[in-house]
């Protein structure tokens, strides 16, 4: 196993307490993409601010999402192991298998030598090894499932769960005989502390700050699409816009020369910094619709132009979009879908339409936005936090 931690004083040596009489640690594990890890995260901080200790399971991805990790949690040790999707053509399916069976064997080492609290599960296949390792040591198993559709790792491991949190009030594939808790998705203090923020006035010829959230791939097809949709628009409207996109490292010179032909001020990159910031001064988002996506906008309350991504897992990113977009805090535009109305798919002439009618109704905008904040639930990781500390009161 690979990463050990520069310290494990934190973790407890004994299955419900360590030489010095703290109590055994929970493991939070995730797969390693912020989708997965920053959920994880903003439990881990939550037990932590409750004085438990805490450690975290994920693979070699994980340490790209390192730095943005802060605070208390920036020093929680953290454990590696081998994971991949055992999914795609036959040498995929073969080296994904053999990797989860390596993952399983260093996190059997890893309860051993922990000998964890709990074991939470955020998804992602580096969940897998170390949920299963840890009902083969007899450490309790405790799941969270993002999407409005379960996941495949969660669902592996989703019969030997003690509990299963969930993000929306309906979750498909979650079997009935599962006990489950509705708590929403976690975020991060960030997100939290921008939830206190009002939505920006919109006066007859201020800005209008539009923020186009494309994901870990940058969503190439909000470059596609957007600059030629924002040049369908009155040139009044043009020019009270204030763009800030993230875009595609190869995208970035063609978008950025579209938006400089219509002398609209753009702001464009790769990584969007202060997220939360950049967020709360938003008056429209154009964004894809994975889980911790949305339960950032929600917790910040503004409201969204929904895109799914259309290649998802099990669809389940048009499935969280609906969620929203019923609650009356979005509006849902599918990428691809012959069965959709053409109003409803993301082309160019729809979204001209669809800015237009937005961006010149402020109180329809005001409306979606509470609509937007009362999606949210964003005492998601203390309400997971406490159930934990009922559901291990005595441990």
């Amino acid at each position: 196993m690979t990463g050990q931690p520069a310290t494990t004083k934190a973790l407890g040596t004994g299955h419900n307490q360590d030489s010095a009489g703290q109590k055994a640690p929970f493991l939070v594990t995730a797969g390693g993409t912020g989708g997965h890890l920053f959920p994880a995260v903003a439990l881990g901080m939550a037990l932590i601010k409750r004085g438990h200790a805490v450690g975290l399971v994920t693979d070699r991805r994980g340490k790209a999402f390192s730095a943005m990790i802060e605070g208390d949690f920036a020093d929680t040790p953290t454990y590696r192991i081998d994971a991949a999707s055992p999914s795609g053509n036959l040498f995929n399916k073969v080296t994904g298998a053999i990797s989860l069976m390596r993952g399983f064997f260093q996190a059997k080492k890893l309860m051993r030598s922990v000998r964890p609290r709990a074991v939470i599960g955020f998804g992602g296949y580096a969940s897998v090894p170390s949920c299963m390792a840890a009902r083969h040591a007899g450490v309790p198993v405790i799941l969270h499932e993002q999407n409005a559709v379960m996941g495949r790792a969660n669902r592996l491991v989703a019969q030997r769960a003690k509990m299963i949190f969930t993000s929306f009030p309906k979750t498909a594939g979650l079997q009935p005989q599962c006990q489950s808790q509705f708590v929403g998705n976690p975020v991060r203090a960030p997100f939290l502390q921008a939830a206190a923020q009002a939505y920006p006035p919109i006066t007859e010829s201020g800005i209008l700050r539009l923020l186009v959230v494309g994901g870990s791939q940058g969503a190439r097809i909000f470059a596609d699409i957007l600059p030629g949709a924002i040049a369908k628009l009155p040139a009044a409207l043009q020019q009270r816009l204030h763009i800030t996109q993230q875009t595609r490292e190869e995208d970035m010179e063609r978008c950025q020369a579209a938006y400089d032909a219509l002398s609209i001020k753009a702001d464009l990159s790769p990584f969007i910094g202060a997220m939360a910031q950049q967020m709360a001064q938003a008056h429209l988002l154009i964004c894809r619709c994975g889980a911790s996506t949305l339960s950032e906008v929600t917790a910040v309350g503004r409201p969204a132009i929904l895109v799914p991504y259309p290649y998802a897992m099990d669809n389940h990113q048009e499935a969280n979009a609906q969620a929203l977009a019923s609650a009356e805090g979005g509006w849902l535009m599918v990428q691809k879908g012959w069965e959709k109305e053409a109003s409803e798919i993301f082309t160019v002439e729809a979204l001209a339409e669809k800015l237009f009618s937005l961006l010149s109704n402020p109180e329809k905008l005001g409306q979606a936005a509470v609509a937007s904040q009362q999606f949210a639930q964003i005492n998601a990781a203390d309400q997971m936090a406490k159930t934990l500390e009922s559901l291990f009161s005595e441990a």
